[in-house]
């Protein structure tokens, strides 16, 4: 294969593409495109030498016309050490040549620092719009879990000694549909937490999101318990040499036991001792804050998230920016203001960060 190809979920899955990441692969399209309401495809440039995957959405109203978002949590682009600058400009050359030609009126990209690409694709179109969104956090995990432990700082070590000390235990085990399922302990657990946070709806994912990955994802769930009660619980979903720790709950009062500590501990003993490059841990809901700054005290390295945006075709997105400001009854500019991409998704107009 040469070139760009655009492949569907069905496409892409009969390759069975060796994917960097398993943010990149059709089985995550799937979840995507369930908990997401869109269409998943995957950019291949030469066969896989670069991928990139993305959401292909229906505006509301316009036959035809559409929008890119890139899968909820950290994919972007990928793109192996041999790729030339002059292959990164073909690429997107050719991606920008699909958009016109597919009714596309904007894209919105997050970029994961992750794997390799991010750089490279933002250097050959400065067309994009970016800026660092967020920082993250990588465990090293490849060293062993004693390099690990010592990394953590006094106070993550102390929580996990007392987590012990008070009779909490991890169990891991491979998870099955079921096990993910609306009624199944580890959705309880999440749910409660995203209700004592107050989540955005769109972090209660569907119950095909989760279905989708453990039917397609090697998925592992890790239990924490005291004295046989599961009092938290996460997701852990390996692919090539990365974990993610995906999603997490915990019970009301748990963490007065030092559960979160024992949690990432066990995460880091589990990918160490499969010796995982890294494990992912994700970072705060917003830049340095106190939710970063726990998670910093197991000693990962800080990665840059990055979001990107252009408009593709700018006369008709600002045709439809001033279409949602007529139904907001708000002035164009402040929707243009707001910084929330694509404007013409603003749900209100006093939107202040970039989002989707």
């Amino acid at each position: 294969m040469s070139g760009l190809e655009i492949l569907t979920t069905s496409q892409a899955s009969k390759l069975q593409l060796d994917y960097p990441d398993f943010y990149f692969s059709d089985a995550y399209g799937l979840a995507s495109e369930a908990s997401d309401n869109a269409s998943w495809r995957i950019a291949l440039w030469d066969g896989g030498a670069i991928c990139f995957p993305f959401l292909q959405r229906e505006i509301v109203g316009h036959d035809g016309c559409y929008d890119v978002t890139s899968p909820y949590g950290y994919p972007g682009v990928y793109g192996t050490e041999g790729v030339s600058e002059k292959d990164w400009l073909a690429f997107r050359g050719a991606c920008k040549a699909y958009y016109r030609e597919a009714g596309i009126v904007s894209e919105f990209l997050r970029l994961s620092g992750l794997v390799p690409g991010r750089d490279s694709l933002l250097e050959c179109d400065p067309s994009i719009e970016s800026r660092v969104h967020n920082q993250t956090l990588a465990i090293a995990t490849c060293e062993g879990y004693e390099t690990c432990w010592n990394r953590f700082d006094s106070r993550a070590r102390t929580k996990v000694r007392k987590a012990r000390k008070n009779g909490v235990e991890g169990r891991w085990y491979q998870a099955t549909p079921q096990d993910v399922a609306s009624d199944s302990i580890f959705r309880r657990l999440y749910v409660e937490t995203m209700d004592r946070i107050e989540a955005s709806p769109y972090y209660y994912f569907p119950d095909a999101y989760f279905d989708a990955i453990a039917r397609h994802l090697d998925l592992y769930i890790l239990e924490i318990t005291k004295e046989n009660e599961v009092i938290a619980s996460a997701m852990m979903l390996p692919c090539g040499e990365i974990c993610h720790l995906h999603l997490v709950g915990t019970a009301l009062g748990a963490n007065r036991l030092g559960v979160s500590n024992f949690l990432y501990d066990e995460s880091c003993r589990w990918a160490a001792e499969r010796s995982y490059r890294c494990l992912h841990i994700g970072g705060g809901l917003k830049p340095d804050d106190s939710l970063f700054y726990f998670k910093r005290g197991f000693g990962g390295d800080a990665v840059q998230f990055t979001i990107g945006q252009s408009v593709v075709d700018p006369a008709f997105y600002s045709r439809l920016v001033k279409q949602r400001a007529a139904e907001l009854a708000v002035a164009t500019e402040s929707l243009f203001e707001s910084g929330y991409f694509p404007a013409y998704r603003a749900p209100m107009p006093s939107v202040s960060e970039a989002s989707e």
